[in-house]
């Protein structure tokens, strides 16, 4: 029996490292998700056992990024934090242009931190999306059960304690708060299950779950419903609810990258400027954004033959460019020297295969300019 019990603990252990590795591996955000179950492997006794067997699954499934991108740049998490990784001035520059595009969230303090469930309720704004429709219910059930809640609420509520002081020493951005709303919404859904039999139990845990579920209200059979439901369009049958949903929710980028998959041969390679959304692409693509750049330092090139000579040299046959992203915060200087260099290589060095309003995808193979001749 205990044979038996052992197994089906170390069972779970391998399931739980394969789907961390896999969130670590799929966004850098997941390594939480790795940490947090392994800490939940070191405080649970009858886990411990099972905790090298968890490790090692979630290094097998998540490592392989990391260590592609350490091999490629000597960082594993390029550009991030390069100030620890190192991998010279590029990726220090645009590490600090990471931090200094960072807009979200409210003045680091202690004041704010020990403010910060009631921060997330008042002001949602700052973290940008709308926290308050899940933290509000979540923290009223926790607060009326507090005094009878249980060791293993309390453990979850203090590993989500602890990752929210790092979320707001390090990112104040609401989405990267999820992995410990999901453990705050754990707790919260055990309290309103224990105040459903006693009097107007029902009543307040049926209201918490109408606010935590108020934003799917907002979904709409223009758009999101397609993607979510399967729905089909009216106005355009031929379309699938998916490709419905990015046409409705992308606009004229996902038209784009529809067309350059088109038009762009296989053995072609489009560089992304100004966007990073490159999964819609049936093509090879690198990086170009300014913001964090992954193929080439704009910074090294004094002029756009420089730059275009450069990308050509590695292997780019066209130009995505998507001028309808706004500027990030920062380096000012940096992005208006960038954002001119790449127009002037645009207008003289390149030639426009398909144009959706101030959308394009230019053919970078052969120059259009005569100051070669």
């Amino acid at each position: 029996r205990l044979w038996k019990q052992t197994s089906r603990l170390w069972g779970w252990s391998l399931i739980a490292g394969v789907i961390a590795g896999f969130a670590a591996g799929t966004k850098q955000t997941g390594t939480w998700a790795v940490l947090l179950l392994g800490l939940g492997h070191l405080l649970t006794p009858a886990l411990r056992g099972a905790a090298p067997l968890y490790v090692a699954a979630a290094a097998v499934c998540g490592a392989p990024w990391y260590l592609r991108n350490l091999i490629w740049t000597g960082n594993p998490v390029w550009p991030y934090m390069s100030h620890i990784f190192g991998g010279g001035k590029a990726a220090l520059d645009a590490w600090a242009r990471v931090q200094a595009s960072v807009t979200e969230g409210v003045p680091r303090g202690p004041l704010n931190l020990l403010l910060l469930p009631l921060l997330l309720v008042i002001k949602p704004g700052a973290f940008l999306y709308e926290p308050q429709w899940l933290m509000g219910p979540v923290l009223a059930l926790i607060g009326l059960r507090w005094r009878a809640l249980d060791a293993r609420a309390r453990l979850a509520l203090l590993l989500a304690g602890g990752y929210a002081a790092l979320w707001f020493l390090v990112y104040q951005h609401w989405r990267f708060m999820l992995p410990a709303a999901a453990l705050l919404a754990a707790v919260a859904a055990s309290c309103a299950l224990e105040l459903w039999p006693r009097p107007g139990g029902r009543l307040v845990a049926a209201f918490a779950g109408l606010l935590v579920f108020f934003p799917l209200t907002r979904l709409g059979q223009g758009n999101e419903l397609f993607g979510a439901l399967g729905v089909r369009s009216s106005a355009a049958p031929d379309r699938s609810s998916r490709e419905r949903y990015l046409d409705l929710a992308l606009g004229p980028y996902y038209e784009l990258c529809r067309r350059a998959n088109e038009l762009v041969p296989p053995g072609g390679k489009i560089l992304l400027y100004r966007d990073a959304r490159g999964y819609y692409l049936d093509r090879d693509y690198a990086w170009g954004n300014p913001h964090d750049p992954g193929l080439v330092d704009y910074s090294a090139y004094a002029h756009e033959l420089e730059l275009a000579e450069a990308l050509r040299k590695k292997g780019v046959t066209h130009i995505l460019f998507n001028p309808q992203l706004g500027i990030p915060a920062g380096d000012h200087h940096y992005y208006a020297r960038t954002e001119m260099m790449m127009r002037d290589l645009i207008a003289t060095e390149a030639k426009a295969v398909v144009t959706i309003g101030t959308l394009g995808l230019y053919d970078l193979r052969e120059s259009t300019s005569s100051r070669f001749e």
